[in-house]
């Protein structure tokens, strides 16, 4: 529900969930899917996800 209102050029926020081990969590392609956004490749997810944490972050700090 977070990302409903995201809009398409900006990150997911649901990025921020991550994995025990720092990886993207198991919901973060099925979130991408639901809310129409392009598909990843999977073995260009975690880098993708690492990207969007990275926007996110930078996002925040000029806010």
């Amino acid at each position: 529900m977070v990302d409903g209102d995201t809009p398409v050029n900006e990150p997911l926020l649901s990025a921020l969930v991550a994995g025990a081990d720092l990886s993207p969590h198991g919901l973060h392609r099925h979130i991408r899917h639901s809310l129409g956004r392009e598909r990843v490749p999977g073995t260009s997810l975690e880098m993708h996800w690492r990207m969007e944490v990275f926007r996110l972050h930078q996002l925040w700090r000029h806010r």
